[in-house]
């Protein structure tokens, strides 16, 4: 009888163990189908970025230069791409680690805003080459505290949702990745003026409608018609202007036949001069701003100051009493 019972214990213990078995394999397999990334690619291998907005039915094109620039070409218009925008994009695209996975159906992307009437299709290309398929989803955020929002201080903890074209999974991962693409071609578009570093620039040449006048760099020192100006002051406002950037983009004039009633140019080693230049508008934006660094674009002189941070008088290196 014990012998019996032996004989059947060690049955079931056999049947328990196989069935563990079968449990571990089942579980190995899902577990390779889990992305640890979600995508992986070269990004100095991208030659070009399709972004399609399908609320707004919005298409961007986003293209590498042979000079290794960038050019954004949305509703039969071609703009010039700002490279560092393009570049971050990218590279926040290329380290999306996945958390969890959020969802396995089909009935779930909508909820998540990852299916094809509400995600937003973003593909990648290596030459003629499409290398990644990837729907941006919504994102949610959670803070340690309650009574405040996404952008009071508090430690803030951000997640979005995407998917892969021709796979069920909506992965989690880490941070705000929408946002990237919502903004429309502006975010894509290059928003420098001079684009120079100021350590580059050695002489600035002012024609404006009360007065001319060359800052320019002799040694260490700045110098206005023989004398020296304030370094405090000369030096803050090259850096400045150097470094002006602005995304209020006015698409709808032509300035081919004004003639501009500011105009700076901006010299220095190893570059091209930089012509700024600044016509009349009317009584909101006051003054067109262009650039020969950024051919083709308009800027509002009204927003974020650029008009007063550009164009000064020579009042402004002059050293104080």
């Amino acid at each position: 009888m014990f012998k019996k019972l032996s004989i059947k214990v060690l049955l079931i213990a056999l049947v328990i163990l196989a069935a563990i078995l079968i449990i571990i394999r089942v579980t190995e397999n899902k577990d390779r189908t889990f992305r640890s990334k979600v995508l992986e690619f070269n990004v100095e291998n991208i030659t070009a970025i399709d972004v399609f907005d399908p609320v707004k039915q919005l298409f961007i094109r986003i293209e590498r230069n042979p000079d290794d620039t960038w050019q954004v070409r949305s509703d039969d218009l071609v703009y010039s791409g700002d490279r560092d925008a393009v570049l971050n994009v990218l590279h926040m695209m290329n380290d999306m680690k996945t958390e969890r996975i959020a969802a396995t159906k089909r009935e779930k992307w909508d909820a998540y805003k990852v299916s094809d009437s509400t995600g937003i299709k973003v593909l990648l290309y290596e030459g003629d080459k499409d290398i990644a398929d990837l729907y941006v989803g919504k994102f949610s955020y959670k803070t340690d505290d309650p009574t405040k929002n996404l952008y009071q201080q508090g430690r803030t903890k951000m997640t979005s949702y995407v998917r892969v074209a021709n796979e069920d999974n909506v992965y989690a991962i880490n941070g705000i990745i929408r946002m990237n693409f919502t903004s429309g071609v502006n975010f894509f578009r290059n928003k420098e003026l001079v684009g120079k570093d100021f350590a580059e620039l050695s002489k600035v040449s002012f024609t404006l409608p009360e007065d001319s006048f060359i800052l320019e760099k002799s040694g260490n020192r700045w110098y206005i018609d023989g004398q020296v100006t304030d370094s405090a002051k000369t030096e803050k406002y090259l850096r400045t202007l150097s470094r002006l950037r602005n995304s209020h983009f006015i698409d709808t004039v032509n300035l081919s036949a004004e003639i501009p009633v500011y105009n700076i140019i901006v010299e220095g080693g190893g570059f091209d001069s930089v012509a700024l230049n600044a016509c009349p508008a009317d009584t909101v934006v006051r003054y067109y701003i262009t650039s020969t660094f950024n051919p083709g674009t308009v800027f509002d002189g009204s927003k974020a100051k650029l008009f007063e941070k550009t164009f000064v008088g020579r009042s402004k290196f002059v050293i104080s009493d």
